[in-house]
Parts: C-alpha cells; structure tokens; sequence
C-alpha cells in the first residue's frame, strides 16, 4: 500500500508499507528515501557504492540517485519507505533539522540495535496512519532526529561501468542544471554514443535526459520560490531564458503559477 500527501500539486511526503517478495528495478526520485528493512538479508546499490547487509537496518539515498535492492536469497521481506522533499521541510529551522547533515552521501547504510529498532518502529507507526499535516512533519522531524544519533557504516565500490557513468551523469545534471545540458555533450564527455546514452539512461532512471533535467529545475525552483526570489530571477537561475516558457513549465508541473507557489509556500495570503 502506498499513499502520497500532496500540496499544491507538489508531493511532500510519500510512504509505502509492505510485504515484497522481489527486488526493486534501477530507479530514481526526486526525494530523499528513508527504507527501513525489518527482515531479511539484501544487497544495496546506489550509483558508484554497493553494500551486502542483514536487516534490522536502515539505507538512507539522496535525491536523484540511482538505486536498487533485492534479498538474498530472493524470498519474501518487509520493508517500510518514506520518501520527503526539502520543500516539507520548509520554516523548520536548519539548526534542529537539516537533512544535508543527514543525508551526507548518495547512500547511507545503519545497521540498527533492538532497542533502535523499536524507537524506529514506533516512530513510523506514528507518522504513517497520520494525516494530521504538522504531526507528519513532527514525527518525521523526530525520525530524523533519532537517525542523526545513530553511525553509519562504510560501503564498497561498483565494478558496473555502465552504472557508474550513469550515475555520473545524474550528479552532473543535478549540479549543472542551470546550463544548457544536450545529450550530444554528456555522451562527449563519456565517449559514446548518443543511441547509447539515452538507452542506458532511460533503463537505469526510467525517464529521460531532458525530463531528468526539467525535474531538477522544478525542484530548484520551487526552494528558490520558497526563499523568496522573484519569478524572474528564479526562471534565470534554474536556466529558462524566456520567463512565460519557465511559467508553463512550472505550472504544468506543479498545477499552481510560480508567483502563486512561492506566495502559498511562505504562507502569504492574497489581498481581498
């Protein structure tokens, strides 16, 4: 069972309860992903790291990664995902809660004692039925909180060369994501072909370079909106030269005008 919390068209915060039989496809999302695996042994990748790990245990993958996991041996498992934006996060201030300080890798891997193992527990029986707005954001600020005490423990590298360059790829766009990105220069930069790229970038993040690129944008525009910088400037910023193409753009993303989102966002009202 799966159930998405949504504001203005933007989805906050995501969580997903079950029992899984198999492993889950190379995937991506825009969010940062908390899985807590309560049975089972598994194998981890995301992007260039790789880890074997027995469950109870947390894995923790930033925003636009590419990533997996399957059991070992295959047999059925449970596991509990929560996925959030920074946008959720939004007036929480970033002395208490920030998820940089968390989420300080692409992945992260806690393996985790009874005793936090039933803190976990009772925090995500909290914040999963709930759909009081500012009690999910209390419980996932208390889960944050409980993950930042706990230490991590060291991975290993990928030997799939295909995996590694796609998920160079991904970081590069994240980064760049002001500047005019072709799939003619990425593949350049790799030495490869374009057909090559796009298939290999589209089997691993399902979706393609440009809409990997319009997400990243959207997603930046939406913190800058959020900050308070104008419509304008964030069209500029996020690499849209022409303001009422970037106003398209958004609202077809978020169902909301930019100068709307930002104003809802920081809890503006209109003038009657």
């Amino acid at each position: 069972m799966s159930v998405l919390f949504t504001n203005s068209g933007k989805q906050y915060v995501s969580w997903m309860r079950e029992d899984i039989g198999f492993g889950v496809l190379f995937h991506m999302h825009d969010s940062y992903e908390i899985a807590f695996l309560q049975t089972e042994s598994f194998h981890v990748v995301n992007g260039t790291t790789e880890i074997d790990i027995e469950s109870p245990c947390l894995i923790l993958h930033r925003p636009f990664t590419i990533h997996t996991i399957y059991p070992q041996p295959r047999v059925k498992y449970r596991r509990c995902i929560v996925n959030f934006s920074q946008d959720f996060l939004a007036g929480i201030n970033a002395e208490l809660i920030d998820p940089s300080r968390i989420f300080t890798q692409d992945m992260r891997v806690f393996r985790l004692t009874n005793e936090q193992c039933v803190r976990i527990t009772a925090i995500m029986d909290l914040l999963i039925p709930t759909e009081n707005q500012q009690l999910r954001l209390f419980y996932l600020c208390g889960l944050l909180t409980e993950i930042e005490s706990i230490d991590s423990i060291p991975l290993e590298l990928v030997h799939s060369k295909c995996i590694r360059y796609i998920s160079d790829v991904v970081r590069y766009i994240a980064d760049h994501y002001m500047e005019d990105i072709s799939a003619e220069q990425l593949a350049a930069m790799h030495y490869i072909s374009v057909p090559k790229l796009n298939r290999d970038f589209r089997r691993y993040t399902q979706i393609t370079i440009h809409e990997m690129l319009m997400r990243v944008r959207m997603q930046k525009a939406a913190e800058y909106l959020i900050g308070g910088t104008s419509v304008v400037d964030t069209a500029y910023k996020c690499g849209f030269m022409n303001e009422s193409y970037f106003i398209r753009v958004f609202k077809k993303f978020y169902h909301i005008t930019p100068h709307q989102y930002g104003k809802t966002a920081r809890g503006e009202k209109s003038p009657p």
